[in-house]
């Protein structure tokens, strides 16, 4: 059958693609300046700082381009499966992976952890399978992938070392863990990415950072960008299943109100053009 395209999907599926340039290009963009002037510097705060940037790049840069994805499939009527579901609400590793691409989770799940027996043959046998099941995800990503897939098996496989009874302590030692960990997406040679994640906690050099803060690519008013459209995309994702429903559901003037403030965002705000080298999609290399 023809897939049915109408205005409403249109728009629908326009104003999708253009909140997925937004954290693209105005976000993102700015992020990866950071990151690549944190890793010329040798130091603890440098690299925790890189991490959890990293955490902000990685997502707006990857659900970005997953947004532009279901922005198009929906402007032809073909609807298909989210990715992401708010992964910085997550309350555990475990948690994370049900939120963080949701498509390679279900993947794994359903040809490797479920026929080497998921949790049918017992306790040790399922912390055995989930270890395995993250190894392999890692060498899906690469061979130098293997210790961050290492340690996300061991804190999905053993978790209650990370829990509290707070969610929201839950939800931070989760980001901070997961930030800690992307450490190996930042540098390539995994000992040197272990080298530096020791640095965090020896070598934390308040001084020099804040010598430094206005040497990490960006200046004020780019900083400030970063931070309102960063605020944005948090206060978005906090009511996001709600607010999306309301945009589907409004009125055509609503649905181009909508896309004329992302669209002007994005012409007069966006990391591009001279001066600018817009980054390739991160996980277009995987």
């Amino acid at each position: 059958a023809q897939a049915k395209i109408t205005l409403t999907n249109v728009l629908n599926g326009l104003i999708r693609v253009l909140w997925g340039l937004f954290k693209k290009l105005i976000i993102a963009g700015r992020v990866n300046i950071l990151i690549m002037a944190l890793k010329s510097y040798a130091g603890g705060l440098f690299t925790l700082t890189a991490c959890l940037w990293y955490f902000l790049l990685l997502y707006a840069d990857f659900s970005g381009g997953i947004d532009i994805v279901l922005g198009f499939s929906h402007m032809f009527n073909i609807n298909l499966k989210e990715n992401f579901d708010r992964p910085y609400l997550a309350t555990s590793i475990k948690d994370f992976w049900h939120r963080w691409h949701m498509s390679l989770t279900s993947f794994l799940k359903d040809y490797i952890y479920i026929p080497l027996g998921g949790n049918k043959k017992g306790k040790l046998r399922q912390k055995l399978n989930i270890m395995i099941t993250f190894l392999v995800s890692a060498f899906w990503h690469g061979p130098s992938y293997l210790f961050w897939g290492l340690f996300h098996g061991l804190f999905v496989a053993f978790p209650r070392f990370l829990q509290t009874k707070w969610p929201f302590i839950n939800r931070l030692i989760t980001i901070f863990i997961v930030s800690l960990l992307w450490i190996f997406f930042i540098y390539e040679d995994p000992f040197q990415a272990l080298k530096m994640l020791g640095s965090i906690f020896t070598n934390f050099n308040w001084l020099e950072y804040w010598h430094n803060f206005f040497n990490f690519g960006l200046d004020l008013a780019n900083y400030l960008i970063l931070f309102g459209a960063s605020l944005m995309l948090f206060i978005y994702e906090l009511n996001q299943p709600k607010w999306r429903e309301k945009i589907i559901k409004s009125k055509i003037e609503t649905k181009l109100l909508v896309m004329s403030f992302l669209a002007l965002a994005i012409i007069l705000l966006g990391i591009y053009g001279i001066g600018f080298e817009v980054s390739d999609f991160i996980y277009s290399k995987f």
